[in-house]
Protein backbone atom coordinates (compact mmCIF):
# COMPACT_ATOMS: atom_id res chain seq x y z
CA UNK A 1 0.00 0.00 0.00
CA UNK A 2 1.31 3.43 -0.88
CA UNK A 3 1.75 6.20 1.65
CA UNK A 4 -1.07 8.15 -0.04
CA UNK A 5 -3.43 5.17 0.35
CA UNK A 6 -2.50 4.79 4.03
CA UNK A 7 -3.22 8.49 4.62
CA UNK A 8 -6.49 8.18 2.69
CA UNK A 9 -7.56 5.17 4.76
CA UNK A 10 -6.58 6.79 8.06
CA UNK A 11 -8.59 9.89 7.10
CA UNK A 12 -11.63 7.76 6.34
CA UNK A 13 -11.36 5.94 9.67
CA UNK A 14 -11.02 9.26 11.51
CA UNK A 15 -14.10 10.61 9.71
CA UNK A 16 -16.10 7.48 10.64
CA UNK A 17 -15.05 7.91 14.28
CA UNK A 18 -16.12 11.54 14.19
CA UNK A 19 -19.49 10.62 12.65
CA UNK A 20 -20.05 7.99 15.37
CA UNK A 21 -19.35 10.59 18.08
CA UNK A 22 -21.69 13.11 16.45
CA UNK A 23 -24.48 10.51 16.10
CA UNK A 24 -24.09 9.65 19.79
CA UNK A 25 -24.31 13.34 20.67
CA UNK A 26 -27.48 13.78 18.61
CA UNK A 27 -28.94 10.62 20.15
CA UNK A 28 -28.37 12.10 23.61
CA UNK A 29 -29.77 15.51 22.71
CA UNK A 30 -33.11 16.62 24.15
CA UNK A 31 -33.72 18.29 20.77
CA UNK A 32 -33.24 15.01 18.83
CA UNK A 33 -36.89 14.77 17.71
CA UNK A 34 -36.90 18.38 16.47
CA UNK A 35 -33.60 17.90 14.66
CA UNK A 36 -34.83 14.75 12.92
CA UNK A 37 -38.22 16.28 12.08
CA UNK A 38 -36.53 19.18 10.34
CA UNK A 39 -34.13 16.87 8.50
CA UNK A 40 -36.96 14.62 7.27
CA UNK A 41 -39.11 17.46 5.95
CA UNK A 42 -39.80 17.68 2.23
CA UNK A 43 -37.99 21.04 2.14
CA UNK A 44 -34.84 19.74 3.83
CA UNK A 45 -31.65 19.41 1.80
CA UNK A 46 -30.94 15.94 0.42
CA UNK A 47 -27.90 15.52 2.67
CA UNK A 48 -30.03 16.26 5.75
CA UNK A 49 -32.61 13.70 4.68
CA UNK A 50 -29.94 11.07 4.03
CA UNK A 51 -28.24 11.73 7.37
CA UNK A 52 -31.56 11.44 9.20
CA UNK A 53 -32.34 8.13 7.49
CA UNK A 54 -28.88 6.79 8.36
CA UNK A 55 -29.31 7.96 11.95
CA UNK A 56 -32.72 6.28 12.33
CA UNK A 57 -31.41 3.06 10.82
CA UNK A 58 -28.93 2.90 13.72
CA UNK A 59 -31.05 4.45 16.50
CA UNK A 60 -34.44 2.88 15.90
CA UNK A 61 -36.37 3.94 19.00
CA UNK A 62 -37.63 7.09 17.26
CA UNK A 63 -38.79 5.38 14.07
CA UNK A 64 -42.48 5.24 15.14
CA UNK A 65 -42.42 9.00 15.70
CA UNK A 66 -41.55 9.55 12.04
CA UNK A 67 -43.82 7.04 10.28
CA UNK A 68 -45.64 9.74 8.26
CA UNK A 69 -42.38 11.15 6.85
CA UNK A 70 -40.83 7.72 6.36
CA UNK A 71 -44.00 6.42 4.70
CA UNK A 72 -43.93 9.32 2.24
CA UNK A 73 -40.36 8.40 1.30
CA UNK A 74 -41.07 4.65 1.27
CA UNK A 75 -43.84 4.77 -1.32
CA UNK A 76 -41.73 6.36 -3.99
CA UNK A 77 -38.94 8.71 -4.72
CA UNK A 78 -35.22 8.90 -4.18
CA UNK A 79 -35.28 7.53 -0.61
CA UNK A 80 -37.66 4.59 -1.14
CA UNK A 81 -35.16 1.82 -0.32
CA UNK A 82 -33.59 3.65 2.61
CA UNK A 83 -36.94 4.61 4.15
CA UNK A 84 -38.19 1.03 3.91
CA UNK A 85 -35.02 -0.19 5.61
CA UNK A 86 -35.58 2.30 8.44
CA UNK A 87 -39.23 1.31 8.85
CA UNK A 88 -38.29 -2.37 8.97
CA UNK A 89 -35.56 -1.63 11.53
CA UNK A 90 -38.04 0.02 13.90
CA UNK A 91 -40.30 -1.70 16.44
CA UNK A 92 -42.32 -3.87 14.01
CA UNK A 93 -45.78 -3.99 15.55
CA UNK A 94 -45.91 -0.31 16.39
CA UNK A 95 -44.49 0.72 13.01
CA UNK A 96 -46.78 -1.62 11.02
CA UNK A 97 -49.84 -0.35 12.86
CA UNK A 98 -48.89 3.27 12.24
CA UNK A 99 -48.06 2.57 8.58
CA UNK A 100 -51.48 0.97 8.04
CA UNK A 101 -53.26 3.91 9.75
CA UNK A 102 -51.20 6.48 7.90
CA UNK A 103 -51.80 4.79 4.55
CA UNK A 104 -55.53 5.36 4.94
CA UNK A 105 -54.95 9.10 5.39
CA UNK A 106 -52.15 9.43 2.84
CA UNK A 107 -53.83 7.36 0.13
CA UNK A 108 -57.51 8.40 0.29
CA UNK A 109 -58.07 7.23 -3.30
CA UNK A 110 -55.28 4.74 -3.93
CA UNK A 111 -54.58 3.40 -7.39
CA UNK A 112 -53.30 -0.08 -8.27
CA UNK A 113 -49.66 0.92 -7.81
CA UNK A 114 -50.41 2.42 -4.39
CA UNK A 115 -52.00 -0.85 -3.24
CA UNK A 116 -49.07 -2.90 -4.51
CA UNK A 117 -46.43 -0.63 -2.95
CA UNK A 118 -48.28 -0.56 0.35
CA UNK A 119 -48.61 -4.35 0.34
CA UNK A 120 -44.90 -4.73 -0.35
CA UNK A 121 -44.05 -2.40 2.54
CA UNK A 122 -46.42 -4.17 4.93
CA UNK A 123 -44.98 -7.53 3.92
CA UNK A 124 -41.49 -6.26 4.67
CA UNK A 125 -42.80 -5.22 8.10
CA UNK A 126 -44.28 -8.70 8.57
CA UNK A 127 -47.79 -7.38 9.14
CA UNK A 128 -50.23 -10.03 7.94
CA UNK A 129 -53.19 -8.30 9.58
CA UNK A 130 -52.51 -5.04 7.76
CA UNK A 131 -51.97 -6.95 4.50
CA UNK A 132 -55.35 -8.63 4.94
CA UNK A 133 -56.94 -5.21 5.49
CA UNK A 134 -55.30 -3.75 2.37
CA UNK A 135 -56.30 -6.76 0.28
CA UNK A 136 -59.89 -6.63 1.53
CA UNK A 137 -60.06 -2.92 0.81
CA UNK A 138 -58.81 -3.48 -2.75
CA UNK A 139 -61.21 -6.38 -3.30
CA UNK A 140 -64.11 -4.16 -2.20
CA UNK A 141 -63.28 -1.49 -4.79
CA UNK A 142 -65.62 -0.80 -7.68
CA UNK A 143 -62.55 -0.57 -9.95
CA UNK A 144 -61.78 -3.95 -11.53
CA UNK A 145 -58.05 -3.19 -11.79
CA UNK A 146 -57.89 -2.45 -8.07
CA UNK A 147 -59.85 -5.63 -7.39
CA UNK A 148 -57.19 -7.44 -9.42
CA UNK A 149 -54.53 -5.90 -7.18
CA UNK A 150 -56.47 -7.25 -4.18
CA UNK A 151 -56.45 -10.75 -5.67
CA UNK A 152 -52.73 -10.48 -6.42
CA UNK A 153 -51.99 -9.31 -2.86
CA UNK A 154 -54.00 -12.22 -1.39
CA UNK A 155 -52.16 -14.72 -3.57
CA UNK A 156 -48.68 -13.20 -3.29
CA UNK A 157 -48.80 -12.86 0.48
CA UNK A 158 -51.10 -15.78 1.31
CA UNK A 159 -48.47 -17.15 3.68
CA UNK A 160 -48.83 -14.00 5.79
CA UNK A 161 -52.59 -13.50 5.55
CA UNK A 162 -54.77 -15.68 7.72
CA UNK A 163 -57.90 -16.90 5.97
Amino acid sequence: MTADNVILWESLVAAEQNIAKLRAAVNGSNMRIDILAAALSVEAPVWDQGAALNFLRLFTRDVPEFVPQLFRFAVGGKWEVEAREVLVAGPREEVASKVARHAIEYLPKPDVEDYLQLASLLAALGSGDALAMVSSDALASADSEIQGAGVYIRQRYSHMIES
